[in-house]
């Protein structure tokens, strides 16, 4: 018996529960953005190269003094048209289909806050829906670079929007219909959705988070 609780607590600590994490996901000023929250993205820039897209504004901080390896898993939920990109730590990836992905390992210094760059680049009006997860990583080689997890951190969730100038109005009426309720971070109702977090409950009762740019 005492052997089978044995393999049993090995088995049990083995697994990738969610860790406490020093790297979380910020806003540009650095302000925490909570686990589970969604973020909608739907200011459309133009890059250097005259390029169309639509930044997600979401960065990636080490809270911690001492460097940290991190990678950034991520599901392209939907992908209406166009390309998803990440480019995090280093390298740069686009995705033009739906599935499961995880960027480079890599490392962030004492208390660095890194821009996550990822955007949607669409081709048409449409939506784009990713979730990211934090993945803690160690290094534990340095030449060839190898890396072992540590555990799960945070998880938010974007959702890209590219939507007619014109038909705006429509979309936001549409998206106040599902919605019975909206409070501020500190419990406040609010007749609509602000900047920032809201705390928004549905018809259906359901309660999420949304942080709006």
């Amino acid at each position: 018996m005492k052997k089978l609780l044995s393999t049993l607590l090995a088995a049990f600590c083995a697994l990738p529960l969610l860790a406490q994490s020093n790297i979380v996901f910020t806003d540009e000023n650095g302000t925490e953005i909570a686990d589970g929250t969604i973020v909608t993205a739907n200011k459309p820039v133009t890059d250097d190269f005259g390029e169309m897209l639509i930044p997600s504004g979401i960065y990636v901080k080490n809270l911690s003094a001492e460097e940290a390896g991190v990678r950034i898993n991520y599901i392209v939920k939907t992908l209406d048209n166009g390309t998803m990109q990440i480019c995090f730590p280093m390298s740069c990836v686009s995705k033009s289909t739906t599935g499961s992905f995880n960027t480079d390992n890599g490392l962030m210094s004492g208390n660095e806050k890194r821009d996550l760059q990822t955007e949607w680049l669409p081709q048409a009006y449409g939506n784009c829906t990713v979730t990211y997860q934090i993945e803690m990583m160690k290094q534990t080689s340095v030449f060839p670079p190898k890396y072992e997890s540590q555990g799960m951190g945070a998880t938010i969730t974007v959702n890209y929007i590219y939507a007619d100038p014109a038909a705006i109005n429509g979309v936001t009426d549409n998206k106040h219909a599902a919605a019975s309720a909206y409070y501020d971070a500190a419990g406040a109702r609010q007749a609509q959705p602000r900047h920032g977090l809201n705390i928004v409950r549905k018809a259906d009762g359901k309660v999420v988070k949304q942080w709006i740019h």
